[in-house]
């Protein structure tokens, strides 16, 4: 009877656990989904999937990449949008700097490349 109660309570404590949800959501949509509009979505789609993404931050290694080359979106207000998203994201979006280094000294649009420069300069941690 004893060794029942033992297996019983392993069996209990197993379970409660952290459980790590089987598909990962933001705002309420799959990962997946943002990562794909931030490529194929229309310009408010796509501005959308950069406020999403940038919410999430570094839970996802994707985040960071998905980000850096919407800096090289045709539509400025999208390349200010991922900019402004590696700006709130700090020096964990290290993996950015090229992309922001490019898009502070090469963007046609002004407000890019501020955007651009002080997410570099907070992202190289000199802010």
């Amino acid at each position: 009877m004893t060794r029942c109660r033992f297996f019983a309570f392993l069996l209990a404590v197993a379970g409660c656990g952290p459980q790590r949800p089987t598909e990962f959501t933001v705002s309420g949509k799959p990962l997946e989904h943002w990562l794909e509009t931030i490529k194929t979505g229309e310009v408010p789609s796509r501005e959308k999937a950069i406020a999403a993404l940038g919410n999430v931050a570094t839970a996802d290694p994707q985040v960071v990449p998905a980000l850096a080359a919407a800096l090289h979106d045709s539509a400025p207000s999208v390349r200010g949008k991922a900019a402004l998203a590696l700006l709130k994201i700090g020096p964990d979006a290290r993996a950015a700097i090229d992309s922001l280094t490019s898009a502070a000294q090469n963007d046609t649009d002004p407000d890019v490349r501020l955007y651009a420069s002080k997410a570099l300069a907070k992202v190289q941690g000199k802010e």
